[in-house]
């Protein structure tokens, strides 16, 4: 007690954390780096696949620019296409569909019944031959990007009937724009084999018309993206599926 009667009381010493208390904090933010960290991993994942979707249908898209552009080899405007094949699931080619070149009527992109024939048809099949027509650019696919399967559409009257590579159907997809058309003219079959083609394509059969593509793209780590291209030109890879 002090000399003017109050009690003095010692100083209390601040507590630290104990080995339990410390081994806890340790332990939540540990928890907290792995979500972090498995959070960031996903959407690096699903980043790199959207744009990897995104640079297929930017290929597509240069693919018609060019070919509704009246792109010329030689002396010849010719289509321009993109060519996948399920025996090369990281690459896929931009070509010019510059074989077999012809006079006169266009083989697979006829004008409408009752106009002229244009003054420079386009020569081509609407499909890639490997060695005869003009390869422009093979792309690789890599970040563990492939292409899972590609599909067409041969609907049944109102209702969608998606036919796939991975169904045995056929093992090559060639998506070509060609002028004085703004259609797209869609190819799928096998090398010496039956093909499908778009409605068109004075070479479909009736009843098995092509009115929409799809690419199937996946990464080795999960997730899946789609780039759609329908027969008025429409190009999109927004959807993780063909609709």
């Amino acid at each position: 007690m002090s000399r003017h009667g109050k009690i003095l009381r010692a100083p209390t010493r601040s507590r630290g954390f104990t080995l339990i208390e410390m081994l806890i904090v340790i332990a939540i933010i540990m928890v907290l780096a792995v979500i972090a960290l498995t959070s960031q991993s996903s959407f690096n994942r699903s980043f790199l696949l959207a744009n990897t979707a995104y640079d297929v249908a930017l290929t597509i898209r240069g693919a018609q620019n060019y070919g509704v552009g009246g792109q010329t080899i030689g002396a010849s405007s010719v289509g321009y296409g993109v060519d996948f094949q399920l025996a090369s699931p990281r690459a896929f080619i931009l070509f010019a569909d510059s074989f077999p070149d012809v006079s006169g009527t266009p083989l697979c992109h006829p004008v409408k019944s009752g106009e002229p024939p244009p003054p420079n048809p386009a020569p081509g099949d609407c499909r890639y031959e490997a060695g005869s027509d003009v390869q422009a650019a093979s792309y690789k696919i890599g970040n563990g990007i492939s292409i899972q399967d590609f599909c067409v559409d041969v609907p049944s009257g109102a209702t969608d009937n998606w036919e796939c590579a991975s169904g045995g159907t056929f093992a090559q997809l060639d998506i070509v724009f060609a002028r004085p058309n703004a259609t797209t003219y869609m190819a799928a079959g096998t090398s010496g084999g039956s093909w499908l083609y778009s409605e068109n394509n004075p070479f479909r059969v009736v009843g098995q018309t092509i009115t929409k593509a799809c690419i199937k793209l996946t990464s080795s780590s999960g997730g899946l993206a789609v780039v759609e291209v329908n027969a008025a030109g429409e190009i999109t890879a927004t959807g993780n599926a063909c609709i």
